[in-house]
């Protein structure tokens, strides 16, 4: 039951998020009648999940365990979704984090947790402990400021980690409470059985609801991991505080089930490319020391920007080859640094291309063009293999571009290796 609400929970969030990426993509946007019938749609969807997994909460296992099942599942299949439907684009760490540490590591809680609870539990006992009540206020407290922070990053960007986190752990702290409410479904009777019901319904609906909107806001490889590790780590400590899972080892030592959260919780860090606590930690103490109007840089990166700059001036005061070859050394530098060190994205160096191409005054195909992708190694492969390609592209350059090509380039016969005619196209550019 948990790994069939896994997948209906994927299903949902994923069909929400690819309108919304699609919408993103095109700028056309989904009519309110088809909004209204997407958000029904995928809040039934989530509402079936939910029934299911109340269902197997009620029977007595412990919560961390099958919610851990049913988060293996998710994540799984919201990897699947997400390549498949081309909303996001999942490198080879965030693939491995995925299968890895969520599919493997998760399915062993089943033999290093706790016990299942038997039927004669005291709800009201284990929900009187000091350490329950005091847990109790601290999910109140997170409730509140999370509540705020879902206003306060509202504008944001649905790539900002402060807003995904708040989406996260509000959704996160209201499923973990769902959760262990449904857990005490099997052991309660009577009224206060009849209460929590009514009460579960309610917070349940504007759970199902937020989960339905939440992908739309917020971008769902990032969110859907981070939310249900939160919820599985709150309901980890739920357990400890509240359940007395601790108790129900029967004789299993305690390292392997606290490490296996452990290593969830990184395998989410490990996919989830836009999250990086250090690098954020790293940026923040550099901008304290950096001051690049007085040529004070604190890093590889901004003195590489501080050389660029001086190259700048000198082609100012002294214009010529040989400053035009040290600004363009310096240039180089300055782009590989801030890509391989996360300071520029690919998207970042996409438009930096765009803007620098749109200079010449057209966006045909030009001599600098094609003498890019006879220096790349991937295009090289490729113009061999298929050398009327090459072709098509001579026979789209303007006749003004055309003479500024080498010789070599000039017929399909493959482009030339990356260190043959460099510095041949070097002196046709130079000229252009």
């Amino acid at each position: 039951m948990a790994m069939v609400a896994g997948t209906l929970y994927a299903v949902a969030a994923n069909a929400v998020s690819y309108f919304a990426h699609l919408s993103k993509k095109t700028g056309e946007k989904l009519s309110k009648r088809q909004q209204l019938a997407l958000d029904g749609g995928a809040f039934c969807t989530f509402l079936v999940g939910g029934l299911l997994a109340t269902a197997a909460y009620s029977m007595g296992d412990p919560v961390p365990l099958l919610q851990g099942t049913l988060v293996a599942t998710n994540l799984l299949l919201n990897m699947a979704f997400q390549i498949c439907l081309g909303i996001s684009l999942y490198t080879k760490a965030m693939r491995i984090g995925t299968l890895l540490c969520f599919v493997v590591v998760m399915f062993q809680l089943a033999d290093v947790g706790p016990h299942p609870r038997g039927k004669d539990v005291n709800v009201i006992d284990m929900f009187s402990k000091t350490t329950a009540i005091l847990w109790f206020m601290t999910l109140g407290a997170l409730i509140i400021l999370t509540g705020v922070g879902l206003r306060y990053t509202q504008s944001q960007s649905g790539e900002s980690f402060t807003k995904v986190f708040a989406w996260a752990l509000h959704i996160g702290v209201l499923g973990s409470a769902t959760d262990n409410a449904a857990s005490t479904f099997g052991v309660i009777t009577g009224w206060i059985l009849y209460s929590a019901l009514a009460a579960y319904g309610l917070v349940s609906a504007y759970v199902l609801g937020m989960s339905a909107k939440a992908p739309a806001v917020c971008d769902a490889s990032t969110y859907v991991p981070l939310q249900l590790s939160l919820q599985l780590v709150l309901n980890m400590i739920t357990g400890i505080l509240v359940w007395g899972d601790l108790d129900r080892m029967a004789g299993r030592p305690l390292q392997p089930y606290f490490v296996t959260v452990v290593v969830i919780i990184f395998s989410v860090y490990v996919a989830s490319p836009s999250v990086d606590v250090v690098d954020a930690l790293v940026r923040w103490n550099m901008l304290r020391k950096t001051n690049l109007s007085e040529e004070v840089a604190s890093s590889t990166y901004g003195k590489s920007v501080l050389a660029l700059v001086e190259c700048w001036k000198k082609i100012q005061m002294a214009p010529g080859r040989e400053s035009e070859d040290a600004a363009r050394e310096a240039l180089m530098s300055t782009l590989s640094l801030g890509a391989e060190r996360g300071r520029l994205t690919s998207q970042d160096l996409v438009d930096l291309a765009v803007e620098l191409y749109a200079g010449s005054g057209s966006f045909a195909v030009s001599a600098a063009f094609i003498g890019w992708l006879g220096n790349n190694s991937y295009f090289q492969t490729y113009l061999k293999h298929d050398p009327d390609f090459h072709q098509k592209l001579l026979d789209l350059m303007p006749a003004s571009e055309r003479h500024k090509l080498p010789v070599s380039l000039q017929s399909p016969g493959g482009p030339p290796s990356p260190m043959g005619d460099q510095s041949e196209m070097t002196i046709s550019l130079s000229t252009s």
